[in-house]
């Protein structure tokens, strides 16, 4: 799961590369004044779904991770039988 540190450090990097952009395009004269408020929220709005997806993804990895988990140890139990290992070494 992702921990609500790791969340934080994906959504500054979000943040300052969106905020990046839009100063660069509010200095370039390219974002005019009045459409610069918008577009800051606009980039507030999608920090929020992006927060959100890492959410569901976390549950998400609740649910299946501990199915792979019990996989790995059923497959390393069964590596770990003595004929598997004599097999292991003949071939």
């Amino acid at each position: 799961m992702a921990e609500q540190s790791q969340v934080q450090a994906a959504m500054r990097h979000v943040y300052t590369a969106a905020g990046t952009t839009i100063t660069i395009m509010g200095a370039l004269a390219l974002l005019p004044p009045e459409k610069v408020q918008p577009a800051i929220d606009a980039l507030h709005r999608m920090g929020d779904d992006v927060k959100d997806f890492m959410g569901a993804a976390s549950i998400l990895w609740g649910i299946i991770g501990p199915v792979i988990m019990f996989m790995a140890g059923k497959g390393a139990t069964f590596a770990a039988a003595f004929p598997n290992q004599v097999k292991a070494i003949n071939l």
